[in-house]
């Protein structure tokens, strides 16, 4: 059965070992009758649950009965259960509980998500729900008012929910900006696209080719911490701003 897969027990139990939690919850109580439900009930490949299990021990370990109100709740959502993204939905719903949850639709709706627009960016995307209701609410509003998105635009594409506002979103829009006020601006690449780039992408395609010329691209970038002046490319790690 399990042991198949996870070689043996010994396996599994060092894999839970991670957590404390572990040493307080029963293997014949709470980790087999999890297994079961995930596999017999949920219908998830036993190497999808496995990769969980290596990950995020921690869900495994839940009562059973907390277990099934969060499948419960990504039924809600309208997640497949034959979705990869499932077992990552759980992880992640674990985490943000119903009153964080329902503040989130509320914050949401505020800003005109609808109700199945809210589910529709929880299934694509389920991880910007770990952001903090203020990093959320800044987020949105910058992407409205600033950068003229839609509501509806943003929920088609909640990824851009999860980068760093001050070190990646604002200083690449204000440097298309200026390339724009330049007139060097080729309208080639989409916003969405160039969040996605690296660091070095984005400094080799827009603004090292323009450095003489326009100097105060460096500057955007020096001072949102992403380029030192004594460095030719400064490749900063994404911070974890407002994520709870």
């Amino acid at each position: 059965m399990w042991e198949s897969l996870l070689g043996s027990r010994e396996l599994v139990l060092k894999h839970l070992k991670k957590t404390t939690r572990f040493f307080h919850s029963s293997v014949e109580k709470t980790l087999h009758p999890n297994l079961k439900f995930l596999r017999d009930e949920c219908g998830i490949p036993e190497e999808r649950v496995f990769l969980v299990l290596r990950s995020q021990p921690q869900l495994i370990t839940n009562k059973p009965k907390s277990l099934r109100a969060l499948v419960a709740r990504a039924d809600e959502l309208g997640m497949p259960r034959q979705s990869r993204m499932f077992m990552w939905t759980l992880n992640i719903l674990q985490r943000v509980s119903k009153e964080r949850f329902e503040a989130k639709v509320e914050l949401m709706r505020s800003f005109g998500w609808s109700e199945s627009e809210f589910s529709s960016a929880v299934r694509k995307n389920p991880t910007f729900l770990s952001i903090s209701l203020d990093m959320m609410r800044r987020k949105m509003e910058f992407f409205i008012n600033v950068v003229g998105y839609t509501p509806s635009f943003i929920a088609s594409q909640p990824s851009i929910l999860l980068y760093s506002l001050q070190k990646r979103v604002i200083p690449r829009f204000r440097v298309t900006e200026m390339l724009k006020l330049k007139g060097l601006w080729t309208g080639k690449y989409k916003f969405t696209s160039i969040l996605v780039f690296t660091d070095t992408k984005f400094m080799e395609k827009f603004v090292l080719p323009h450095k003489e010329n326009v100097p105060e691209l460096l500057d955007i970038l020096r001072v949102a911490g992403t380029w030192k002046r004594n460095e030719t490319l400064h490749l900063a790690s994404e911070d974890e701003e407002g994520l709870s």
